[in-house]
């Protein structure tokens, strides 16, 4: 057997089992930005967004719902830490919600044909983000042309 081979009856590993429970209990306006999953030491990280933010009590509240989950307990029988949080200020721009409740922002954007950006944000839809640059050019982008993308904190 190759390594990392996996056999058409264990299509989906045990983690992923993992997962797919937990992405099955996050509301659905909710999207996950990262998960990690520390099977060994019983820790699992998970950062959440949504278009109306994360506060204390949505992360209580998925936390007692996976703390609850049954697939958990069986895989975490002595209990699971959880660790949920909503992304930092200084985190990537992933999902088109995330651009849309920036509007009025300014971002930085790497592009994929390794343009640098910043672009103050005036709308967003499923597809691309449109805004002005500093020399107040608008600019347009679908998603696929932005490599990576982080909101500028002004103070």
């Amino acid at each position: 057997m190759k390594v990392g081979y996996w056999p058409t009856f264990l299509l989906i590993r045990p983690m992923d089992y993992v997962k797919n429970t937990i992405e099955s209990l996050i509301p659905a306006d909710c999207a996950i930005i990262d998960y990690n999953d520390f099977s060994k030491s019983g820790k699992i990280k998970l950062i959440i967004d949504s278009s109306s933010g994360i506060d204390l009590e949505s992360t209580s509240i998925l936390a007692k719902k996976i703390k609850k989950s049954e697939t958990i307990n069986d895989f975490y029988p002595k209990g699971v830490q959880l660790e949920i949080s909503s992304p930092g200020i200084d985190a990537d721009l992933i999902y088109p919600f995330q651009y849309s409740k920036n509007i009025g922002r300014k971002i930085k954007i790497y592009t994929t044909d390794d343009r640098e950006l910043i672009v103050t944000l005036s709308g967003s839809n499923e597809t691309r983000i449109n805004g002005n640059l500093k020399n107040g050019k608008k600019v347009e982008l679908a998603y696929d042309q932005i490599q990576k993308a982080n909101v500028i904190i002004d103070f």
